[in-house]
């Protein structure tokens, strides 16, 4: 009777858990789930936050960069130039994986391959620095070990995640003395050149019933909500021939 109360009490307590971090979640993209873009008027949807937000297999899904600007000052509406992430492709990525407090902001990061977020905690003692790699995360997208499977499957659901790519631009053509050059009829001849466009940056929010529940996993508290941020995503090798 007595583990019966004490799983029950657990059972609760992490359910209440998980419920106050939804909502915590949820009222931190408040508007930007996209039933409720579709459903807002403009002026109550945030201004001061962009992207797109969605559940995905209980995983809160938010794409940073979806409605915003691109690199090289390209609009993100020319994503669809970059190649989709599909399973079975090896992709590489960087990767901050924090513990959820409230806001992304001010969470707490418990590992990462990005140098410069490890420069920021390299003086706390709790992390064992020396087994984090500072190079790209690679894995196989779908069932690999490497990496938390709601994560892979957060990346393969619509509107499907994009790997970094290239695309064409047309620039003013210079001389070596860098001025424009023009025709003969004064018009300024246009060079194609490729330009790199960044991944999509995707936050991947799990709580506890999705994560580690109650288990203290390395310096990750038991019951708590871990988020995960990728970027730089590139696709190694595609299961897609070209």
């Amino acid at each position: 009777m007595l583990v019966v109360a004490v799983c029950a009490a657990s059972c609760s307590t992490l359910d209440e858990k998980v419920t106050a971090d939804q909502n915590r979640i949820r009222a931190e993209f408040k508007g930007l789930f996209i039933w409720e873009r579709n459903n807002l008027p403009d002026e109550e949807i945030p201004g001061k936050i962009e992207g797109y937000f969605d559940i995905v297999k209980g995983a809160y899904r938010y794409i940073v960069n979806e409605y915003q600007p691109g690199g090289n000052g390209l609009p993100r509406d020319n994503r669809n130039v970059l190649p989709v992430i599909s399973e079975g492709d090896s992709i590489s990525f960087y990767f901050d994986a924090r513990i959820y407090t409230g806001r992304w902001e001010n969470s707490t990061t418990f590992y990462t391959n990005i140098e410069s977020r490890i420069e920021l905690i390299k003086n706390n003692e709790e992390f064992r620095l020396d087994y984090w790699p500072i190079v790209p995360k690679r894995i196989k997208v779908g069932d690999d070990p490497g990496i938390l499977k709601v994560i892979q499957t957060a990346l393969l659901s619509e509107p499907y995640c994009r790997a970094a790519g290239t695309t064409t631009e047309l620039v003013q053509a210079k001389d070596n003395d860098d001025k424009v050059i023009v025709d003969e009829d004064g018009n300024v001849v246009m060079d194609e050149v490729t330009v790199k466009v960044p991944s999509d940056q995707v936050r991947i929010y799990l709580t506890p019933d999705i994560a580690f529940h109650n288990k203290w996993v390395y310096n990750v508290p038991a019951g708590s909500t871990i988020v995960y941020e990728l970027t730089d995503i590139k696709i190694i090798e595609s299961i897609i021939e070209n």
